[in-house]
């Protein structure tokens, strides 16, 4: 940036209006004294409405005053040019981020008379980085989980297989078939979150079609039941992570607790659409405190199964409480808001 040792203002007033970048002159105490037709477009306030008023009484946000007057500061101390990084406040309240580039003129004197600002709207630009880091860390905890899913598919597999072995009964043959199968959709899932965002844009989706698919996928567990009681007619605005919930929190059941009768239901409470798990497996009071302590262990660094589930469903504003039940097994309930 050229720092201006003389400046024109009729000359530069129609340069800058032309500009594609906000343009912001101060005087050397924070009053503006030029606000281009950009900066118009971008804060929603016309010239007039800002002229001769203090910049710091307008646009800055208090928690960045502090930050933004050092940096004024400096420029006043001659240290220019330099850049900076702050978000205004439109004329309707929205928050934008605004890169600045800032330069001085110095008068006849050598005392700073102006400060001249030119900025880069970058709110949208830094949204969509924001964006792209959530789909590509979703996609990592989505191929881990599922990798955890595959493992404890493949030990009932092998469970079915030695049961099969000793018996020659058929029905365990039909199940390996279709837990091969469940896999081999597992795997598709994989590739399609590494090729893809589209099983992660959030949708609207009714609860009886979830439980619907719930039930599909556990189907060739012949030893298990999977019971619906109150399913209400309402929808939740998901991706297709939650049924990696599921399958982690189902297995879960099914491989550690022994479960042979799963119970699932939902209820309505404050705007929250809440689903109840329970089932028949034993669990000891120590377990559960286990398994609360791996759901909140993903902040640490550690990446175990329900840690992922843990993660995924913050990913979806829900929620997850663990508790034993009167029968003795697990009950956890997943908490989502209703959509509108």
């Amino acid at each position: 940036m050229i720092c201006l040792k003389k400046l024109d203002m009729k000359f530069f007033e129609t340069l800058f209006d032309i500009m594609p970048n906000l343009v912001v002159i101060l005087d050397n105490k924070g009053h503006i004294i030029k606000f281009n037709k950009k900066a118009e477009i971008v804060t929603g306030y016309k010239e007039e409405e800002v002229l001769h008023k203090n910049i710091f009484d307008i646009f800055i946000l208090k928690e960045e005053l502090e930050d933004v007057k050092g940096v004024f500061s400096q420029l006043k101390r001659k240290n220019f040019p330099n850049r900076f990084v702050n978000s205004w406040i439109t004329k309707n309240g929205e928050k934008r981020l605004i890169s600045w580039n800032n330069t001085c003129k110095i008068d006849e004197n050598d005392e700073i008379s102006f400060i001249i600002s030119i900025g880069t709207d970058v709110t949208e630009k830094v949204k969509d980085a924001e964006r792209m880091q959530k789909m590509y860390d979703k996609i990592e905890i989505i191929n881990k989980i599922l990798i955890h899913d595959l493992q404890n598919s493949l030990s009932v597999l092998q469970g079915y297989l030695d049961l099969y072995e000793e018996t020659k009964d058929d029905l365990y043959l039909q199940n390996i078939k279709r837990i091969v199968e469940e896999n081999f959709k597992t795997l598709k899932r994989m590739e399609t979150a590494t090729q893809s965002s589209e099983e992660f844009k959030q949708k609207r989706v009714k609860l009886s079609k979830i439980f619907e698919e719930i039930e599909e996928r556990y189907q060739f567990f012949s030893d298990l039941i999977i019971h619906f009681d109150n399913v209400i007619d309402t929808e939740i605005e998901v991706d297709d992570s939650l049924y990696s919930i599921f399958d982690n929190l189902l297995m879960n059941s099914i491989m550690h607790g022994n479960a042979k009768n799963i119970f699932i239901s939902s209820f309505k409470n404050d705007n929250k659409i809440s689903i109840i798990l329970e089932d028949d497996g034993k669990i000891s009071k120590l377990d559960i405190k286990k398994i609360i302590k791996d759901l909140d262990s993903y902040s640490l660094g550690k990446y175990s199964g329900l840690a992922l589930v843990g993660k995924l469903l913050k990913n979806l504003n829900g929620d997850i409480s663990v508790s034993e039940n009167e029968q003795g097994g697990i009950r956890i309930i997943l908490s989502f808001p209703e959509s509108d």
